[in-house]
């Protein structure tokens, strides 16, 4: 019986380990989509806990829906000064998607 040699070794341990590596990806695929996506945010989440710092996340979350929340009232106030210097009612102001924010400044009004 011949020898492998270390790079022969090599070549079919990789070749091996893909061939491993795909067929978890097809079982995972085909069983249960979202399983990799469950495990990860399990583990963030017990991460979070074991260093302490699921309180400060929980902060975060929240202050960026208050940041949601402010960026939607920014916009409507923005649509309704416009529509006070263009004569035009609100409803007919286009959205902010269209223009972007209109780069009115306090104290910069024409």
């Amino acid at each position: 019986m011949s020898q492998l040699t270390v790079r022969e070794k090599e070549h079919w341990k990789e070749r091996i380990s893909r061939k491993v590596d795909q067929a978890v990806d097809k079982l995972l695929a085909t069983t249960d989509p979202g399983y990799m996506d469950r495990i990860r945010e399990q583990a963030t989440q017990m991460a979070a806990e074991s260093l302490g710092i699921q309180e400060l996340e929980a902060q975060v979350a929240e202050l960026s829906r208050q940041e949601e929340a402010v960026q939607q009232q920014r916009q409507e106030v923005y649509k309704r000064m416009v529509a006070l210097l263009t004569g035009r009612p609100v409803e007919n102001q286009p959205s902010s998607g269209q223009t972007g924010t209109p780069s009115l400044s306090p104290g910069k009004f024409p």
